[in-house]
């Protein structure tokens, strides 16, 4: 794939996740239920590579926290977990079946839900140990000002059915990248 057309798609991605991110904040509010940024990391990584899927996986979460109106010290934190999700998409990804990506990337998901609270307990001076037990619980019960129950797997889970479902659509209609897995 030329360059040209390789920094259109990375383009097209971080723009789609953006604005996709935003128009869910603008239509439902901060309620959790999809990670776009996620989903066009890891396509980013697993059809474009290590590099193009670390991009849109910082640049996403940092124009989308700019646009919403909301950039803080977890806009760095986000976006710097999701770019090491894309880097490891990249990496873990590319030669998987349907089923590994799904599985690993609900795990890699799950990963950075976890750390991304728990880096941010830390830092407004919880001890590190109640904020990992916080982070952990927070996932699936109300807990360090949350309200939704089984949030984050939730989350985690239609984040990958629509990376999975946009994977298959892309190869049922054709549109070459350098390689999908399957």
């Amino acid at each position: 794939m030329n360059k040209t057309k390789r920094m259109t798609y990375i383009g097209m991605m971080i723009t789609l996740a953006v604005v996709l991110r935003l128009m869910k904040h603008y239509i439902i509010g901060p309620i959790q239920f999809v990670n776009f940024p996620a989903v066009f990391t890891f396509l980013g990584g697993i059809a474009l590579g290590s590099l193009p899927g670390m991009t849109i996986g910082f640049a996403s979460y940092l124009i989308s926290d700019m646009a919403i109106g909301l950039p803080g010290p977890w806009t760095a934190i986000n976006g710097s977990l999701m770019a090491i999700v894309g880097f490891l998409s990249g990496i873990f990804f590319r030669r998987a079946s349907k089923i590994g990506i799904g599985v690993g990337a609900f795990l890699l998901l799950l990963c950075f839900d976890i750390l991304s609270s728990w880096i941010l307990y830390v830092i407004i001076g919880f001890d590190w140990f109640y904020a990992l037990i916080i982070a952990i619980v927070g996932l699936f019960l109300p807990a360090g000002g949350g309200f939704l129950y089984a949030v984050g797997p939730i989350t985690e889970a239609v984040t990958i059915l629509l990376m999975l479902g946009l994977i298959s659509t892309i190869k049922r209609n054709g549109l070459k990248f350098d390689e999908f897995p399957f």
